[in-house]
């Protein structure tokens, strides 16, 4: 007597129609194999049997089951859900027929094939079961159809009607029966743990998709909590460095320097408070997808000189020397604002870095990309400090924003800024020695970005 075998539980990661959608998909997947493995099978009973026509016969019958198959899951697949649940009977009967069709080739080889065909029969049942554990765990009720066929031969014709003719010996047929229930009870256990293994695989996918949509709805909330607040905070800090300003020039004139003085610190606290505050803004409009894009005839040399200019007070203050190059003429199409706050960020970081040192801003064009190189001779970094360079909030190293103070925004701006334009920000350093950012702007990539728009 059989043994009874364990109890499988019926708990899918996904609904009923899916597991059979799933089923049908692997199917019509394995199909080419299914043939070609049949040419084999037809082989060995010509091999083992010497049976011409038995063997063509099963090939053409299991054939003919597996492309009739493929009709019926080509249907299936085609049809929408409503049609698919009308579908659902054919498609179970249709591989129900074509795995009984497809398992008599191991009656043919187990009954004519002697003892080598005995052992071919077994070796590609085992095979073929292992074959519907991988296809059809998705659905339960599929693999026990699909199976169904294959103990039943195995158990069966192969081994009780082998022992009930006496073509086994009662000792020797009771042990292969004891095996053969083993080896069935192994095969359901594996196929057990291997459909609890895919609900953690699945569940755990979920509950991290789950996370993945939490953390864009926060990340999301606290963009536009940051660009609210943001606004919020100019409009009375403007306030504060104006008044600071005029404050500043009365008692200056007043021949009051102390107070002057006084109203000095609070302008200059102020706009540096101001920009801090622009840079949160200009991170979460961009994280938020609403930083827009101006595109204007825009004189590249021009921005050069500008931002060298602007920034040459403070090199100067810092022992700097400035080299300026511009290999390029005329005009590009671009946003000049969004291309110079990139260059300002990145030679205020060169300068801040660098004491009595050297500093290089070139410019030049290939093609339809625009390279601008800002280099200098400061403290430079290590490998493991350039790693997370470009990330919101992060220096190179926690003790340089005690020493050199900052938010660590301006990179990780001027990357994304960059990329708006269709280019990017790339650095080289070596600690003591200096740094290199490369700033590219892509030309046409803006002007297409445009068009689309």
């Amino acid at each position: 007597m059989v043994p009874a075998l364990p109890h499988i539980t019926t708990h899918t990661p996904v609904d009923d129609a899916e597991s059979l959608l799933a089923v049908a998909e692997a199917r019509r997947e394995t199909l080419a194999q299914r043939l070609v493995l049949a040419g084999v099978l037809c082989a060995f009973c010509l091999l083992f049997t010497g049976h011409v026509a038995l063997s063509f016969g099963w090939f053409a019958l299991a054939t003919g089951t597996q492309l009739a198959d493929r009709e019926v899951i080509r249907r299936f697949l085609a049809a929408d859900e409503a049609g698919r649940a009308g579908m659902t009977r054919l498609l179970t009967v249709s591989i129900s027929i074509a795995t009984t069709s497809w398992s008599m080739v191991f009656l043919i080889l187990w009954a004519l094939g002697g003892p080598y065909g005995m052992v071919a029969a077994t070796l590609t049942c085992a095979g073929s079961m292992l074959h519907v554990a991988v296809a059809c765990y998705h659905s339960p009720r599929l693999f026990w159809l699909i199976l169904s066929p294959y103990i039943g031969m195995l158990v069966g014709p192969m081994v009780l009607v082998s022992m009930a003719t006496g073509a086994l010996p009662l000792a020797i047929g009771a042990g292969l029966l004891m095996a053969t229930c083993g080896f069935i009870a192994n095969f359901v256990a594996s196929y057990t743990q291997l459909r609890k293994m895919t609900e953690k695989v699945h569940a755990a996918r979920k509950e991290a998709e789950e996370r993945r949509m939490e953390a864009e709805k926060a990340n999301a909330a606290k963009s536009e909590f940051l660009a609210t607040m943001s606004h919020e905070l100019r409009t009375p800090l403007n306030a504060v460095i104006g008044y600071s300003e005029i404050l500043e020039e009365d008692l200056a004139g007043e021949g009051r320097d102390t107070g002057a003085r006084d109203a000095q610190c609070i302008r200059i606290a102020g706009r540096h408070l101001l920009t801090l505050i622009n840079d949160i803004l200009d991170l979460s409009k961009i994280e938020a997808g609403r930083f827009e894009v101006s595109l204007r005839e825009t004189d590249v040399a021009q921005i050069v000189q500008d931002v060298a200019a602007t920034l040459e007070p403070a090199m100067k203050a810092n022992g700097n020397q400035l080299k300026v190059s511009c290999d390029l003429d005329g005009v590009v199409m671009t946003d000049d604002v969004l291309v110079k706050q990139c260059l300002l960020n990145l030679l205020s970081n060169a300068n801040k870095f660098t004491k009595d040192g050297r500093l290089g801003l070139a410019a030049k064009r290939e093609e339809d990309v625009v390279q601008f190189v800002v280099a200098d001779t400061g403290i430079g970094m290590s490998a493991e400090q350039m790693a997370g360079l470009f990330q919101p909030f992060v220096q190179a190293d926690a003790s340089l924003t005690r020493r050199f103070g900052g938010t660590g925004l301006g990179l990780a701006i001027s990357r994304r800024l960059a990329r708006l334009l269709g280019g990017d920000v790339t650095v080289t350093s070596a600690e003591g020695v200096g740094s290199t950012f490369t700033l590219t702007i892509s030309v046409a990539a803006v002007q297409e970005r445009a068009k689309a728009a």
